[in-house]
């Protein structure tokens, strides 16, 4: 499955990267998930796996090995 990479610099300088699945790629567009994403809109972290979530879809962070949408 083809997957859409969304890099983000937190304010600490932390890179945080997610990896996003073609549905959800497909679902908004690659530059507005990349735009929401950089500015935290609709996404928030998930203590449980680590991963983050978007308009509440599940993506996969580096550090993550869960799957994505």
């Amino acid at each position: 499955m083809k997957k859409t990479k969304l890099l983000y610099n937190r304010i600490n300088n932390h890179r945080q990267e997610a990896y996003v699945g073609e549905q959800l790629t497909q679902h908004f567009g690659s530059s507005t998930l990349t735009k929401m994403f950089e500015s935290e809109l609709l996404c928030e972290q998930t203590g449980r796996t680590g991963g983050l979530m978007i308009a509440g879809w599940m993506c996969v962070s580096i550090q993550n090995n869960g799957r994505s949408l």
